[in-house]
């Protein structure tokens, strides 16, 4: 029987994971502003949860960029922020490997590789280079939620399990780091609306892990 209520968090968890992770690689280009301006009427629904009050935010600091060179504005502090694999200003890029200096990189970014091929995927996004770029990482995320919301369509728990016990090990193991990475990056930057993007991670990552330890709990009673 296909669970409705799993299968459309699933759908949302890699819906938002999938525009975070274009945010982040191309920043806010037409596309990337449409698709978090879309999700408006979604955070309308329950205005009380702190992801949809992140979206609000979002779509506000969106809405009061000013002036008329705001987009080149954005694609500067985009390119300062997150273009290179050195720290810039101040700001730790968002690779894995970055944020566990008792580790080697190389170690890190095998573990990543492995988490991907052991789910059948090879690169996921090549244009980011190394792949344990955050950015990445959330793609990886949006891909097994698809997979997820597909299993859940045609009523298949078991694969449901599985796919979910694939996310929650991989928030685990690899994305433990991003909190301190968004402190950091919400502390260097000169753009309100990169602040929100920073906000909007740390409540969505926080979401979809109560989500997922929810689901996982209920169907391993």
């Amino acid at each position: 029987m296909v669970n409705a209520e799993r299968l459309v968090s699933a759908q949302g968890r890699s819906r938002l994971f999938w525009l975070l992770a274009e945010a982040l690689l191309r920043g806010f280009q037409t596309e990337v502003v449409s698709g978090i301006k879309e999700q408006e009427d979604t955070a309308a629904v329950a205005p009380n949860d702190p992801l949809s009050a992140a979206w609000r935010n979002l779509v506000a600091a969106l809405d009061n960029l000013g002036g008329d060179d705001w987009e080149q504005r954005l694609a500067v502090e985009h390119t300062r922020l997150f273009a290179g694999l050195q720290p810039v200003a101040g700001s730790v890029p968002p690779f894995e490997s970055a944020w566990r200096p008792d580790h080697e990189p190389g170690e890190v970014a095998h573990a990543v590789q492995q988490a991907y091929a052991a789910a059948g995927f090879a690169d996921i996004d090549i244009e980011a280079g190394p792949q344990d770029h955050l950015a990445v990482e959330l793609k990886f995320i949006a891909l097994l939620a698809w997979r997820e919301a597909e299993v859940w369509r045609q009523g298949n728990e078991a694969d449901a399990a599985s796919l979910i016990q694939q996310q929650q090990t991989f928030f685990d193991r690899c994305l433990d780091w991003v909190p301190r990475w968004v402190d950091s990056l919400a502390g260097q930057t000169r753009e309100p609306v990169y602040r929100a993007l920073m906000d909007m991670i740390r409540t969505g990552l926080t979401q979809a892990t109560e989500d997922l330890k929810e689901a996982g709990a209920v169907m391993t009673t």
